[in-house]
């Protein structure tokens, strides 16, 4: 027994691997297993879990033979000797205090789970880049709070993600929790998420971000476009489970036919910029309709819920092929208005970032991808910012910024404020041909990508 197993599942990621695990080995909290979970690597992943074995006997290291990521947590899980589980991804990495302070706080307040926040980042040469730190549940009043999951069924929306917290082995095992074994290692966790949101009753969210999420990983399923059809098999496993458990799951089915179609949207944008639709992405999109149709059978798509995508889901039910092409048409002009950004920020010789919150962070990585590693300077109106730095450059006030640099373009990166800055550079001079917004248009997930 010790207080905590870790199942690293992993295929081909020698480029990442030894991060990742010197962050899980380096934990302070030093009574827990390191459970690896190999799927045949041949590029060397294989050879470095076996050298960290031999300087470390808490690694475990186990044989996916199925090709699944679903599979790998299963088998690391009826494994673990551990009080509580976790997963970190073999692409990302942990800081030093995650096991300790969530452990803690899990076995003080005997929780079913406890999950944190998280931080996107990408590497450029040896050098990391934030991308940004995510507190999803900002809008919900429950960090560091006891709740029940099924009192705020947002959660399935909001929530997300497997690997940032722990879940206690007891419940899992009580309950019989496991994930879909689909081939491959992309959108099993998805499944995972409905299962402990809905099962629990003791859960707690930390405002603190422990675990940082690759966001450069050409080969994670975020950039893979038969992620399409993985995801609709993922959604017919959790199908499955509703039919079996529809009192627990009853007050998320709202939300769940909104996550639904999200995921379906986001998957299908992938499809769009990968140009790969064909008569059988056809029939897939009939499955998510079908899916969907459920939802208006028994009054859980609603307006109250969906808001103005109500109108989207009419279009999708009553042509699938005309939602198609207007969703193609919505995605390549999104993805123009990035290009077009991308260009004319280039094409100035001095910038002024404007803001230098998780936005501003954001937008210096999206520069920073792109080629435009010069930065003027950086101003925020926010006091106990000024005086600190922002990657290395000092914060001034948006008032010193105007004046010291009359002749830059002053980048806005606020999604709330934007007009009011805006507002506030005109009446300080900067004239409005010298003033850029990087609006909530531009998805900021999307500008990881390069532009070449």
């Amino acid at each position: 027994m010790c207080k905590v197993s870790v199942v690293v599942p992993s295929k081909n990621v020698a480029g990442f691997m030894k991060k990742c695990l010197e962050s899980v080995r380096n934990q302070t909290l030093s009574d827990l297993e390191i459970i690896c979970v190999d799927a045949c690597s041949t590029d060397g992943t294989r050879e470095i879990i076996k050298e960290f074995q031999q300087q470390d006997c808490r690694i475990v290291l186990l044989d996916d033979t199925m090709g699944s990521s679903g599979y790998a947590d299963n088998l690391g899980f009826s494994q673990a000797k551990g009080e509580y589980l976790a997963i970190v991804e073999s692409d990302d990495y942990i800081t030093p205090d995650m096991m300790e302070t969530l452990y803690e706080m899990a076995k003080a307040n005997d929780l079913d789970y406890i999950k944190a926040n998280y931080a996107m980042f990408i590497e450029d040469g040896e050098e990391e880049i934030a991308i940004e730190n995510i507190h999803s549940l900002s809008t919900l009043d429950i960090y560091g709070k006891v709740i029940h999951p099924a009192e705020y069924p947002e959660l399935l929306e909001l929530d997300g993600y497997m690997w940032k917290g722990l879940y206690r082995k007891g419940y899992i095992v009580e309950h019989n929790i496991r994930l879909n074994e689909t081939k491959g290692a992309a959108y099993q966790d998805n499944g995972f998420l409905h299962q402990t949101l809905s099962l629990a009753k003791r859960a707690m969210y930390v405002n603190q971000s422990f675990y940082h999420y690759r966001r450069d990983n050409e080969n994670s399923s975020d950039y893979n476009p038969k992620g399409f059809k993985m995801m609709l098999e993922e959604y017919r496993f959790i199908e499955q489970f509703i039919a079996s458990h529809q009192s627990v799951m009853e007050p998320f089915m709202q939300w769940y036919y909104l996550k639904l179609y999200h995921q379906f949207r986001g998957q299908l944008a992938k499809i769009v910029r990968h140009k790969t639709y064909s008569e059988e992405t056809g029939k897939e999109m009939e499955g998510y309709v079908e899916l969907l149709r459920g939802g208006i059978r028994n009054g859980k798509i609603s307006q109250e819920i969906f808001g103005e995508e109500i109108e989207d889901i009419a279009l999708l039910l009553n042509s699938p092929r005309t939602f198609y092409d207007w969703l193609r048409n919505k995605v390549l002009t999104g993805d123009k208005m990035y290009h077009d950004f991308i260009r004319e920020i280039r094409a100035q010789k001095e910038l002024v970032l404007v803001c230098c919150g998780d936005k501003g962070t954001n937008l210096h990585m999206l520069l920073r991808r792109n080629g435009v590693a010069t930065i003027s300077a950086v101003c925020d109106n926010q006091k106990d910012k000024q005086g600190t730095a922002f990657y290395g450059i000092p914060i001034v006030s948006v008032e010193d910024a105007a004046k010291g640099y009359p002749d830059a373009c002053f980048v806005i990166a606020n999604d709330k404020y934007h007009n009011d800055l805006k507002r506030q550079l005109l009446a300080l001079q900067v004239p409005a041909d010298r003033i850029r917004i990087f609006n909530a248009e531009i998805n900021p997930h999307f500008a990881t990508n390069r532009l070449m």
